[in-house]
């Protein structure tokens, strides 16, 4: 408006994931009525569910047919926006999956001499298409690079790409993986192929590349999006190779997404059998952690799983909750001498113990490292000084539940992650360490399906009445 442009065409991506599953009607009724009086000259060109235009597991047949509904025309043809979303839902497609459809208007189609502005800004749901737009020698799918194209995004997607970002990155000078590698510590990375980015980039404080002494694993995803298909996802397979690797690393970070993936589902059913996979296969690791003299930390950055209905409409809940997540630190050196009662544990659950950005600091006080000064949390041991004694510390994830609690914040850190490391920790912490999130989206709330955990100690469990199937109380962050 201010350039006085008088062609502006909106190509608009429903999400149904992070949203609700049917919301993208609600707010594309708004955008109709603000652009008609403030923009009259800005006009919706198509419409497509992010299952199509945001993938990131390299399913390519879908980033081809967004990229021929923007430039080709490839699609439906919708009348109204709002009549089309209500035909596709009364066909039972959600926000997730709306198919390609554009407005059959050619002047809209993104060609030669045009400007684009991709204001997603996120980077690991963007790269693909942009990709698509923005790299010679693109050989994913035939098509021809549009010359003569500004392709402006949010911001910095990836460093390789030669388009203009709105705002770049800013440079993490010490994330995690680069202080543990200063030190010369051996550390794994390992995700299947829907979460890469949580492992890598994301952890590795926007780096791309890994830093020396670094090793990764990328498990490839199970073909197509509908998780709640295949709650089981790679967890077993990630299983085995943290189980065949323990011990030839220091650190270790494992990404589990089934609760995540699966959760954003709204699927109840699929969601709790996910749970059951993901507790039976967590706890493979950290029982092969503990048989090592190693440590685990389990914790989250948002919630999921745990809540799956709207409790007043009842509809499904896809998108993530912003409850408090759990913080377990779990060892034979922590074990208690008799397991908390419920009140006692009830009484973890509402306390407030840190953020997501006290992790990196509170593994590097367990591994002895000084923390870089440009690292802004603060350990969380300090908060629990108690519990190196013998009487407050703790070993399973069931009877001794969290030491702290951490604020659900968004931010870039793994979602669903475990990390691993071996070192002598002071003296008395055992020679082993695993940081463990699980997308801990399933833990938040205390209704994480217990089953492989609890079996050693389950005549505690009966004698506290934390029955296995009723899950954990944790220490809560408002």
């Amino acid at each position: 408006k201010q350039e006085k442009l008088d062609k502006v065409y909106l190509h608009l991506f429903t999400d149904g994931r992070d949203a609700s599953p049917k919301e993208a009607n609600k707010f594309f009724g708004l955008l109709e009525e603000r652009l008609s009086k403030l923009y009259p000259f800005a006009r919706v060109s198509s419409i497509i569910g992010r299952d199509f235009s945001m993938d990131r597991d390299q399913d390519w047949e879908q980033i081809e047919k967004t990229y021929n509904l923007f430039t080709k025309g490839e699609g439906k043809k919708f009348n109204g926006l709002i009549a089309y979303l209500e035909e596709q839902y009364r066909a039972g497609i959600t926000d997730e999956f709306i198919e390609p459809a554009w407005s059959g208007e050619n002047e809209s189609r993104i060609k030669e001499g045009d400007a684009v502005i991709f204001f997603n800004f996120r980077e690991d749901s963007a790269r693909e298409l942009t990709q698509a737009f923005v790299e010679d020698g693109f050989d994913k799918f035939p098509r021809k690079k549009i010359s003569d194209l500004e392709f402006v995004t949010m911001t910095e997607y990836e460093k390789k790409f030669s388009n203009l970002a709105a705002f770049t990155s800013s440079n993490v000078a010490s994330p995690l993986s680069k202080v543990l590698s200063d030190n010369n510590l051996k550390q794994f990375h390992i995700a299947e192929t829907e979460k890469y980015a949580h492992v890598t980039y994301f952890f590795n404080g926007g780096n791309e590349a890994p830093f020396p002494g670094e090793d990764r694993l990328l498990v490839e995803s199970l073909p197509g999006s509908h998780y709640e298909e295949h709650p089981e996802m790679r967890a077993e397979k990630i299983a085995d190779e943290v189980e065949s690797r323990l011990k030839n690393y220091d650190f270790i970070l494992v990404n589990l997404a089934n609760a995540d993936m699966v959760g954003h589902s709204g699927d109840f059913d699929a969601t709790r059998r996910a749970l059951e996979i993901l507790d039976f296969q967590a706890g493979r690791i950290v029982e092969s952690v503990l048989k090592n003299d190693g440590i685990v930390i389990i914790t989250g950055d948002h919630g999921n799983a745990e809540e799956k209905r709207y409790r007043i409409t009842g509809e499904k809940k896809t998108k993530h909750s912003v409850h408090p997540v759990p913080f377990f630190l779990i060892g034979k050196k922590f074990r208690r001498k008799e397991p908390r009662t419920k009140e006692e544990v009830m009484s973890q659950y509402s306390k407030v113990g840190g953020v997501i950005s006290d992790v990196a600091p509170t593994i590097l006080e367990l591994m002895d490292i000084p923390k870089p000064p440009d690292m802004t949390g603060v350990s969380l041991l300090g908060e629990f000084y108690l519990l190196f004694s013998p009487v407050f510390s703790f070993d399973y994830l069931v009877d001794y539940p969290v030491c702290s609690c951490l604020k659900s914040v968004h931010v870039k850190i793994a979602i669903g992650v475990l990390f691993y490391f071996r070192k002598r920790l002071r003296g008395m912490l055992g020679q082993y360490f695993i940081y463990f999130l699980s997308d801990m989206d399933n833990v938040v709330r205390g209704y994480f399906y217990i089953r492989r955990l609890s079996l050693r100690h389950a005549e505690h469990l009966v004698d506290h009445n934390l029955r296995v199937g009723k899950g954990v109380a944790f220490a809560s962050l408002a």
